[in-house]
């Protein structure tokens, strides 16, 4: 009987959510009027994006999921083989070893676009910065600072180079996270000054990528007690109850020097001769910023 069945093109776009376009990702919800949204989508949508009417509580497209169970597609990575039932297509896609796109930091979803991912789904504000040195801030009232909080995310924009930008005070200590997604080694400095006493608090260091991002993770990025931010911390002038930081951002590209090749020991004092003639200064400094830690910043 299933022979005599034909699909139109149109049968297989009823697969996809019509918030992120991709296949359903299981579970599959429902609203009260019959249109289904997938769980990822779901978590971050209070109503229908086609009718606006509320979802139902616990209520499910148990035959869509049916379906997705019995229908199987070729991993889309061109190198993998795997035929992948819908069902699992997700979970597929996010440990697939020929995957080459990057893990969402937030939903762990794979994702090709993953700044236009993070600004759509995830409300991160992309901020154009200079090509080199930028003046930002972090603002808030008072007990932001003095309580748990998570600030509101960014992407800071620096021509082609994104950085994500996560900052949070927990237990008395406001954090910066900062996470590169190119493979270009890239080096920030952060600066925090009061202009009245001259006081200064620096921070330089390499920027480790997105994808060894780990939520409050020790590994390297600014952090300091919010006792020492708070002179500071400054009232700002057209709002009396939001406190601001400013901070002074600096972005410097890292070079990486590829060693030169082992030579034969008959030739190795005329080598090191010119070597020592024609090795640049620049190596040296680019090193220092290299060598640089994150945690490594100075009163």
């Amino acid at each position: 009987m299933t022979t005599d069945l034909n699909f139109s093109s149109a049968f297989f776009e009823q697969f996809e959510c019509p918030i992120c376009f991709e296949y359903f990702k299981l579970p599959i919800h429902l609203c009260s009027l019959g249109h289904s949204i997938c769980n990822r989508c779901k978590e971050r949508s209070r109503n229908c994006p086609q009718c606006r009417q509320p979802f139902i509580q616990n209520s499910r497209n148990i035959s869509l999921e049916k379906i997705f169970e019995q229908v199987s597609k070729r991993c889309k990575f061109s190198e993998c083989s795997s035929e992948v039932t819908l069902d699992q297509w997700h979970n597929h896609q996010s440990e697939c070893k020929y995957n080459p796109n990057i893990k969402c930091l937030e939903c762990g979803s794979s994702e090709e676009f993953l700044i236009n991912h993070l600004v759509r789904n995830h409300e991160y504000k992309e901020i154009s910065m200079e090509q080199n040195e930028c003046l930002r801030s972090f603002s808030g009232p008072m007990a932001s600072w003095h309580s748990n909080t998570e600030w509101p995310k960014g992407i800071w924009k620096f021509g082609e180079e994104y950085l994500v930008v996560k900052a949070k005070t927990h237990s008395g200590v406001f954090h910066v996270y900062l996470y590169r997604i190119s493979k270009n080694l890239i080096a920030i400095s952060l600066e925090i000054t009061n202009q009245d006493t001259g006081a200064c608090i620096k921070f330089k260091g390499d920027i480790p990528h997105i994808s060894d991002y780990v939520d409050l993770s020790t590994s390297p990025h600014f952090n300091c007690e919010i006792k020492q931010l708070m002179t500071f911390i400054k009232v700002q002038e057209d709002e009396q109850d939001t406190y601001k930081l400013s901070v002074k951002v600096k972005k410097k590209d890292i070079v990486m020097y590829i060693e030169e090749p082992i030579i034969e020991e008959s030739h190795l004092d005329e080598f090191e001769e010119h070597a020592i003639e024609e090795l640049p200064l620049d190596v040296f400094e680019d090193r220092i910023i290299e060598e640089s830690s994150l945690d490594d910043f100075e009163v």
